[in-house]
């Protein structure tokens, strides 16, 4: 895969992004068998960091696939 550019996230990409984020944290938590008030706040903003980055991963996609050529 080649170099992605860093993309601004439109709301509808945001909107994915908090979605997959509030996904992880509940699967995350689900596996541990843990609270989410009890993680740290750095692991919340590390989950955070991964579904922001993959929201913005697959609006590049989106945006490529579009591209014609």
């Amino acid at each position: 895969m080649g170099a992605m550019r860093k993309k601004r996230l439109n709301t509808r990409d945001m909107n994915n992004a908090f979605a997959a984020a509030a996904e992880a944290l509940a699967l995350f938590c689900r596996l541990r068998g843990i609270d989410a008030a009890d993680l740290p706040a750095q692991e919340v903003d590390t989950l955070l960091d991964l579904a922001f980055e993959e929201a913005a991963r697959l609006a590049a996609e989106r945006s490529e696939a579009r591209r014609p050529g």
